[in-house]
């Protein structure tokens, strides 16, 4: 996912990318988000080597398919359930940094959420997303 358009997307979004995230962004002063924006800054084209990306869900994806491969078009109902410490660094080093965002991805992985929300489900990705080691 380029970084780019992690950064759109919270400029547009913000905070409520990630409600049903259990933890939340906690500011460049801890030590993993100072490394974060370290490698933002300095290292921009290893972000995607060194950091662990995002878990998400969505209610819908729209996939098309371009010279064989297929491409994510759109999201319907997106929420970030395990990345929220990345997603808010990426914006930041970008908004008040200047962090140049252009070589910057990150992995990312979706879970379709098909028919109503299931917020035990969600809740269960989001924790155990953010307590395996």
């Amino acid at each position: 996912m380029p970084g780019d358009l992690v950064f759109d997307l919270f400029e547009q979004y913000g905070p409520k990318l990630y409600e049903y995230n259990v933890r939340s962004f906690l500011q460049a002063r801890g030590k993993v988000n100072k490394g974060i924006r370290d490698t933002l800054i300095n290292e921009p084209d290893r972000f995607l080597a060194y950091n662990n990306g995002i878990v998400a869900t969505a209610s819908e994806i729209k996939i098309e398919t371009e010279y064989s491969h297929p491409i994510i078009k759109s999201v319907r109902g997106l929420q970030i359930v395990n990345g929220a410490q990345s997603t808010a660094s990426i914006h930041r080093a970008k908004k008040v940094d200047g962090a140049d965002l252009s070589n910057v991805s990150l992995a990312a992985k979706f879970s379709l959420l098909k028919g109503e929300v299931d917020e035990n489900f969600v809740a269960n990705v989001s924790l155990y997303a953010n307590s395996q080691n």
